[in-house]
């Protein structure tokens, strides 16, 4: 039997993968699975070559979405078998698929987005999304990635700096700050196909309010799950309209509930290192979608 060849895509900061990816990567080489790491905008590519591509570590596609949009589209036209696939990709690159989602019934923080023809009007900001304290980041973005929190009522210089500089080059998604990322930090739920698999609850570091480690974040597995915050995960899976290799949904739980922060669908960090069936559960799903 001809050796299976699969893609795992990443970018030209991780050309050999990262830590997460290197530890999927060993597993399905010992089941006979070539796995080559190569990065999206590599020009050189033959991608017909590979059996599957899988989109992993792609971590600076934010910096180039035209780029990476021309890409996804190459992928498809040229029959190239990419998961996840490049519906669920395109849709996944802005932030505004949080309000197709939201108007799918799930919870989400109060958010409002601008593009270059809106003004930033401080006052009506407050007034829709109900505080002053937010969060500001491009529509458009990955590892918190030019994320800040201010305050609208005492917005300084700084503050208007950085939003003129960021308005001029995208859209712009400004969101309610979620205290319980500071006292209770967020989940991490992942999914293999419409799977739970496991989950990881991420803290910021210290002074700070970004989970990533390159922000000073932290993460632990979480063995005792409840119930009620799993079946909701699981809510907002079943809004995925594709068939889908993997996704992380993260949120924050407030009053029992999760309210969804970010739903993970081109290269989320899956945490393969802190259940033992993690890696077993994402290859079973890749043998299902890639092999039948």
């Amino acid at each position: 039997m001809r050796e299976k060849k699969i893609a795992f895509v990443t970018s030209i900061d991780y050309p050999e993968l990262t830590d997460d990816d290197r530890i999927a990567s060993q597993a399905l080489r010992s089941e006979g699975v070539r796995i080559v790491p190569v990065v999206w905008n590599e020009p050189s590519t033959e991608w017909a070559e590979f059996d599957v591509v899988v989109v992993r570590s792609c971590w600076d596609y934010h910096r180039a979405p035209d780029a990476f949009r021309s890409w996804i589209d190459s992928m498809e036209e040229h029959d190239v078998r990419i998961w996840n696939p490049p519906n669920i990709l395109r849709w996944n690159m802005e932030k505004t698929y949080l309000c197709d989602i939201e108007k799918r019934g799930i919870a989400i923080p109060r958010t409002i987005f601008l593009n270059d023809t809106d003004s930033f009007d401080a006052r009506s900001i407050i007034d829709r999304i109900g505080t002053s304290d937010v969060v500001i980041k491009p529509a458009i973005s990955a590892s918190a990635w030019r994320t800040w929190r201010c305050s609208l009522i005492n917005f300084s210089s700084d503050d208007r700096n950085r939003l003129d500089e960021l308005s001029r080059q995208s859209n712009i998604m400004v969101q309610e700050f979620m205290p319980e990322i500071i006292k209770d930090g967020e989940w991490s739920f992942i999914f293999f196909g419409d799977r739970f698999s496991h989950a990881v609850r991420k803290y910021p570091g210290s002074k700070d309010f970004r989970v990533q480690k390159e922000h000073g974040g932290r993460y632990h597995p979480i063995q005792n799950l409840p119930v009620p915050l799993v079946q909701e995960a699981e809510k907002i899976i079943t809004t995925i309209e594709e068939p889908i290799l993997y996704a992380r949904v993260d949120g924050i739980e407030r009053e029992g509930k999760l309210i969804l922060m970010e739903l993970e669908l081109i290269e989320p960090q899956l945490f393969f290192d802190s259940h033992p069936d993690a890696v077993k559960r994402f290859m079973e799903q890749l043998r299902l979608l890639a092999f039948g």
